[in-house]
């Protein structure tokens, strides 16, 4: 059996209950059949449970171990002072079960996860050890999966497979099963889902550079050899140091692809804000500990330290603290420090670029938090694309606050944003700008963003720089993070300094030598000038980076993007133009399916879209006039039977007449997606022909 390949998104609950039900009935003969043989060709474990008012998730933990292990292994419980009935529990089911092969230790106070785990492995008699979090459910044949990796001597720890663990561990990368699942499946299935990887992946597994300690197994003599737990690491961290030791000593991690555990899943953090409180505490402490380790501004990247190779971000490890902002190394060379304060000192010019289109209500805002910003070595270069003469005269009003010698603004032809952007970025270096600032003139930046933007780049040696862009309505949300932007807030969450997966073209810092080097394409217009502008940093080796300790307030663009038909045409047609080279024709179909259904009550949106995707499948970019030229078309009958007639003889002849038939007829959906379709071909083939197809 195979897995899930096709696996549609939704299933009714009939139909979720049904496929269950059929892999119960597949895997029936294995999961009813004894594995007492395998149980006593392997030598004994020690399992380790360190309990802090487990008592609501430790049961279930409890039966899954009974099922699972034999009486040569044994269990020990070290209780980190709960006040719960935790113990009354372990004691119950020790007594009910008849269990004899348990340590109980009490302890009058909390000391920690780590500490906890030292004192259960000292008194630990067995080599084999394995360290489980007491909200998870393990399978029965886990002991022995575990045992045939950690068995081998270059060995040093093996994990597993969960439902609440970070992405490279997380059954949603290894079996689409997991997507019909419930949470509470996961625990009542846990055998099954075991199962159903087994039959999948049986003895297949994945080096890795951490694993996470929900669920930890390791030897004794290992333990001992690269130095126990830190228990200084009260709650979290123990993982990634214990892994980072190990493969200091030259010991591998295993993830065996077959081996599903159950995971609840800091059940305590999410009621109990001291223990957030605590675990925080010790990411910085873990912090302290690197920077000791390898020295400030040294310490590798966390994605380098424990990520999966060519990962984007490791979000496992974010100290909170702002001193430890700068604790990474983001370049191959060493930072000066006492130069970048020298610098700071120095407070180099700085040019800020705002192209404006009738933004005279919004830019006030934007000039009253430039004036009242805590770096005010900058100039301010506005170039309005309004092409009118009042709003012209409106614009200079709204940003008197600041004073004349801190702004130039001037009126051109609309020649689309990049141009806007090129034309300033040039002004801001005739003036000898050493950095720039692209801002859009519907934001509110904090007092001290500007100062902190100059900082990171400086601090980092990364010459181009953005960050956190939060509703300028609901003020505690964001609008972009480095890795996702939408007009639709979402909530905040700890962050740390990280690579960027792309920019925001509201809001770019940069050093003047990279404009110098690089300038925006000015064919886009109006969208995704700024996803061309980071593949460009990228191919010259800069990784643009994002901060979270600088802030500004985007309008909230919820009830007006992506209502306009400008909007629509420009932003459907340049996204074609730049996933298709790419040849990342999944997403761009994906996207224009969505986009037609999203504005099928809207013609004139619908009429924008088919003109976009025309345009953008033959390259015809820039400005574009929009206005209802379609009108002079007549005849619709006899345009479809033209397209029809046409697309089988050459689909690149028929597109036209398919874009004029869609145009008098937008809602037409047959239509449309033979006409999409046709797109699609066009470009495919026309990408392959000009060697363009990644």
């Amino acid at each position: 059996m195979t897995d899930f390949k096709y696996l549609k998104l939704k299933f009714s609950e009939k139909e979720r209950i049904e496929i269950i039900k059929n892999l119960l009935e597949i895997y029936k003969k294995r999961l009813s059949k004894s594995t007492s043989n395998e149980k006593y060709i392997r030598p004994p474990f020690s399992v380790i449970v360190v309990t802090h008012n487990s008592f609501s998730t430790i049961e279930p933990l409890f039966a899954s171990l009974k099922a699972s292990i034999t009486d040569r292994d044994e269990i020990i419980i070290v209780d980190n002072a709960s006040k719960d009935e935790t113990l009354s529990l372990v004691e119950k089911f020790t007594e009910e079960n008849n269990i004899k092969n348990i340590k109980i230790l009490s302890l009058k106070e909390n000391i920690g996860y780590a500490a906890a785990i030292n004192k259960g492995v000292k008194i630990s008699k067995h080599n084999y050890l394995a360290f489980v979090n007491p909200d998870t459910v393990l399978p029965n044949n886990w002991i022995t999966i575990v045992y045939e990796h950690l068995k081998e001597k270059q060995v040093g720890a093996v994990g597993a497979i969960s439902n609440y663990v970070i992405d490279f561990q997380n059954i949603l990368r290894f079996s689409n099963l997991a997507k019909i699942l419930k949470d509470e499946d996961f625990c009542r299935y846990v055998n099954l889902i075991n199962e159903h990887l087994r039959n999948l992946y049986k003895g297949q597994f994945e080096e890795k550079n951490f694993l996470v300690g929900f669920f930890l197994a390791t030897k004794k003599e290992v333990f001992k050899e690269v130095g126990k737990f830190d228990k200084e690491l009260f709650l979290g961290m123990d993982d990634l140091d214990y892994s980072l030791k190990l493969r200091e000593h030259g010991y591998k991690l295993i993830l065996p692809k077959d081996l599903f555990i159950y995971h609840q899943g800091h059940v305590s953090f999410k009621k109990n804000k001291e223990a957030e409180k605590l675990k925080e505490l010790t990411e910085n402490t873990f912090a302290e500990k690197l920077v000791k380790k390898y020295g400030f501004g040294k310490v590798p990247l966390p994605e380098k330290l424990w990520a999966d190779k060519d990962a984007i971000y490791f979000a496992a490890f974010v100290p909170t603290n702002p001193k430890y902002r700068f604790m990474f190394k983001f370049l191959d060379k060493d930072i000066d420090f006492r130069h970048v304060a020298q610098e700071i000192l120095r407070k180099p010019k700085i040019g800020i670029v705002t192209v404006t289109y009738f933004s005279s209500n919004d830019i006030y805002i934007m000039a009253k938090s430039l004036f009242n910003s805590t770096y005010q070595n900058f100039h301010w270069y506005i170039i309005d694309h309004s092409e009118d003469k009042e709003e012209f005269e409106r614009l200079k009003k709204s940003v008197s606050i600041l004073s004349k010698e801190k702004i130039t603004v001037i009126n051109r032809k609309n020649s689309g944003y990049a141009a806007g952007i090129n034309f300033g970025t040039n002004l801001a270096l005739k003036d000898s700008c050493e950095y720039i600032w692209i801002l859009n003139p519907d934001v509110e930046v904090e007092s001290n963003t500007l100062l902190e933007l100059l900082k990171t780049s400086l601090f980092t040696g990364v010459p181009v720089v953005t960050c956190k862009m939060k509703d300028s309505l609901e003020r505690d949300k964001l609008q972009y993070d480095g890795f996702k932007a939408n007009y639709r807030p979402f909530s905040d969450y700890p962050q740390r300094i990280r690579k960027v997966f792309f920019l925001s073209g509201a809001n770019i810092f940069l050093k003047s030598d990279v404009v110098k080097k690089i300038k925006f394409n000015e064919n886009y217009f109006l969208y995704f000038e700024d996803n061309d502008f980071h593949e460009k940093l990228q191919k010259i080796g800069i990784e643009p980076i994002y901060t979270p300790y600088a802030t500004i307030y985007h309008k909230n663009k919820n009830e007006t993007f992506p209502n306009s038909p400008i909007e629509v045409y420009y932003f459907y047609r340049n996204l074609i133009y730049f996933f298709k080279r790419k040849a990342d024709y999944p997403f761009i179909i994906k996207n224009l399916k969505f986009a037609y259904e999203h504005f099928f009550s809207k013609k004139k949106n619908l009429r924008a879209l088919i003109s976009a995707i025309y345009d953008g499948t033959f390259n015809i970019l820039g400005k574009k006039d929009l206005s209802s030229k379609f009108r002079a078309l007549k005849d619709d009958n006899k345009i479809l039977k033209e397209y029809l007639q046409l697309r089988r003889i050459s689909k690149v002849l028929a597109l036209e007449k398919g874009r004029n038939y869609l145009l008098l007829k937008p809602r037409h959906s047959e239509i449309f997606f033979k006409y999409l379709k046709d797109a699609v071909s066009i470009m495919f083939y026309s990408e392959e022909r000009n060697g363009r197809k990644s």
